[in-house]
């Protein structure tokens, strides 16, 4: 039996098998997490209820570790997403602060990526690419004089701008892809440029991000490294439509207080895989980069307590 409800996020009228009421599922449209209603009429019983069967089932996802995929990839244009453990059920806005070890996720990701890797490459290749395209008209500007002397700079400026414009944008589906990878669902390349819906919110933020990092650096170098850590999952937050932007800062700081020694961990980590990437004459950047993506992607949904760390 199919029924209908309205995504929470979106409003959109999604449908389902009856057997997915009282499972959190994600929109397709907005990428929501909410739980599925019950319109039938018939009893529900607590999917997080010692007398549910599923309650302690054991959790898997591509790579067999974390949830267990309960009535996913169906016929239907919108199908429930992977189970979450017991207690870790998601919805908009959920949030359980959970303290996590750098190596859990790193490896975790490692795995994933792995087992994604025509998918990662690709989507590495592609941002590589235009990376690359947008670094020629700089090299006309500064290299071979195409440009006037007084005009290289304005120039170069605003190259540079475009190319932190389509590199957020290219982010916001890098991580949503990875998102779904590490939750167990499906995942396509074409979700690297389906970011348009929240470019302005990350523009935004990434702005107020950057300002109050650099503020708290001018008063202390140790207070702007340590804000830094803790509000980085901002970003996740706003692309992973779990609360609105400007609620964002306050939802890492709930996570990333407890988790500051690790995001440290991760930062270093990021930093050696990208090292290594330019090292392979530069080329090493398409699977630097979607590794990267995925870690701090997996470790964002550990330290919101969505995935068990492993």
């Amino acid at each position: 039996m199919k029924i209908e409800f309205k995504c929470t996020g979106c409003s959109a009228v999604l449908r389902v098998s009856s057997d997915n009421v009282g499972k959190s599922a994600q929109c397709p449209s907005c990428q929501a997490i909410s739980i599925i209603p019950n319109t039938t009429g018939a009893p529900q019983q607590d999917p997080l209820s010692p007398l549910n069967p599923f309650a302690n089932a054991p959790n898997s996802t591509t790579s067999g570790k974390n949830f267990t995929a309960q009535g996913a990839a169906s016929s239907n244009p919108y199908s429930s997403p992977a189970y979450a453990a017991p207690n870790q059920r998601t919805q908009q806005g959920f949030v359980r602060p959970t303290r996590i070890r750098a190596g859990q996720a790193i490896n975790h990701a490692f795995e994933l990526w792995q087992n994604n890797l025509g998918l990662m490459v690709g989507c590495g290749a592609v941002i590589f690419g235009i990376s690359m395209l947008l670094s020629i008209p700089e090299a006309m500007a500064t290299e071979f004089g195409m440009v006037a002397p007084q005009n290289v700079d304005v120039t170069v400026n605003l190259i540079n701008i475009v190319d932190r414009l389509i590199s957020t944008y290219l982010s916001i589906g890098m991580v949503r892809i990875c998102l779904a990878l590490a939750r167990g669902q499906n995942a396509e390349f074409g979700m690297l440029f389906n970011g348009m819906d929240k470019f302005g919110p990350v523009i935004g933020m990434g702005i107020l991000y950057g300002l109050a990092v650099v503020a708290a650096a001018l008063l202390l170098i140790i207070p702007g490294i340590l804000l830094a850590l803790v509000l980085w999952p901002y970003f996740y937050f706003i692309v992973d439509n779990q609360c609105p932007a400007m609620e964002s800062f306050s939802r890492s700081m709930e996570i990333g207080k407890f988790n500051m020694g690790s995001s440290f961990l991760l930062a270093l980590a990021a930093l050696g895989i990208y090292i290594l990437g330019f090292l392979a004459i530069c080329i090493g950047l398409i699977f630097a980069g979607p590794l990267v993506s995925m870690i701090f992607a997996v470790a964002y949904l550990m330290m919101k307590g969505e995935i068990s760390p492993v």
